[in-house]
């Protein structure tokens, strides 16, 4: 009625009038930047969530190392050196390889992804204890992180009242497993970045 007018030749042909025109285009740009922003917010998720964690296990190292090196004013006996290379190749297996390397930093990248294709304003905010498995996990992964955290915080009041050298020496062994995940993080970020799909699960109530 308005918009459909009859032409010279034959047959009917749609006549938009221009402020629709411009509305159609109006409408199609706020879908093109909505499209741009969730695709944005999904890779910053990605991001944040994966540096966030590298940045945690960073600053433990570097507030650890002044302790390390302390070492260097004391005088070592044989017993100490034993100790030192024992634990720190302790550590290097127990917390470096099969605590990090097998599971935590596979899983941080697993649910960063997950977290890339299922973004949300709390997942964003607190990515990078989404991806150590804070929240929205398995029950068993729940309990195993609190769990886990709650030791390590026992710990460290613990290990805050050893005398050095001896706890240089721990912070050494710690040292080597926390640099150990770290770079396991950032190997399994350049596999996923470089293949573009990754088969370690999340463990989310969805994707256990």
């Amino acid at each position: 009625m308005g918009f459909i007018t009859r032409q010279k030749s034959p047959g009917y042909r749609l006549n938009v009038a221009p402020k629709h025109v411009r509305l159609l285009q109006v409408i199609r740009a706020q879908e093109q930047i909505r499209k741009l922003m969730k695709k944005f917010m999904s890779e910053l998720s990605f991001f944040w969530g994966v540096t966030g964690v590298i940045f945690i296990l960073s600053k433990a190292v570097l507030k650890l190392t002044p302790y390390v090196s302390n070492l260097l004013d004391y005088e070592f006996n044989t017993y100490h050196w034993l100790v030192l290379v024992l634990f720190t190749i302790f550590m290097g297996y127990a917390e470096g390889y099969k605590g990090f390397q097998k599971k935590l930093s596979p899983r941080v990248i697993s649910r960063a992804i997950y977290l890339k294709n299922n973004p949300s304003t709390l997942r964003f905010v607190l990515a990078p204890f989404f991806c150590v498995g804070y929240f929205w996990s398995t029950k068993k992964r729940l309990i195993t992180s609190y769990s886990v955290t709650a030791f390590i915080a026992l710990l460290i009041i613990v290990v805050k009242q050893v005398p050095q050298p001896w706890r240089g020496i721990i912070d050494l062994g710690v040292i080597v497993g926390l640099s150990w995940g770290i770079i396991a993080i950032i190997y399994f970020l350049c596999l996923y970045l470089r293949k573009q799909e990754f088969s370690y699960p999340p463990e989310t109530p969805d994707q256990p």
